[in-house]
């Protein structure tokens, strides 16, 4: 067994930074109940497609944007079942990030490979954001993950 986290979110046990919080307030936004979210395109960009032409992101925006749960968002921050044990044993685990991610930096997907005590290993890919794999080039993300899994 082997696991592989792709612009991966951090456990409740990792405290996320401040881009990250900036970023996914909207979605956690406490003052908002349990309405879903429904995202913008102005925010999508940010988020999502801000490594292609404004142009380029709205028409991502219109094919794949959809309502998200508030709920399912911060439970997953917040509640104890997130929280890692970063000690116990655990199958190879590689993390992938992206240099332009705006929601989950390469300096957070460093640090939650690092959290862990046995090894872990990170490849962070020059150019490539949140959307790492709906990016135009993702086979190499794919050729990556797959070589890594052949060399275990």
């Amino acid at each position: 067994a082997a696991a592989v986290s792709i612009n991966g979110a951090p456990p409740k046990n990792v405290f996320a930074p401040w881009q990250t919080i900036k970023t996914v307030f909207p979605v956690l936004n406490f003052f908002a109940g349990d309405k879903i979210f429904r995202t913008n395109q102005n925010w999508f960009h940010n988020a999502f497609g801000n490594k292609l032409s404004r142009t380029e992101s709205d028409k991502v925006y219109n094919e794949i944007a959809v309502p998200e749960s508030r709920t399912v968002a911060r439970d997953t921050l917040l509640r104890s079942f997130s929280k890692v044990d970063f000690t116990k044993p655990h199958a190879p685990l590689l993390f992938i990030g992206g240099t332009r991610d705006n929601i989950f930096p390469p300096t957070l997907t460093q640090k939650l490979a690092k959290s862990y005590k046995e090894k872990a290993d990170v490849k962070i890919f020059e150019g490539r954001s949140h959307n790492t794999v709906g990016e135009e080039g993702w086979q190499d993300v794919a050729d990556y993950v797959y070589t890594w899994i052949k060399s275990l």
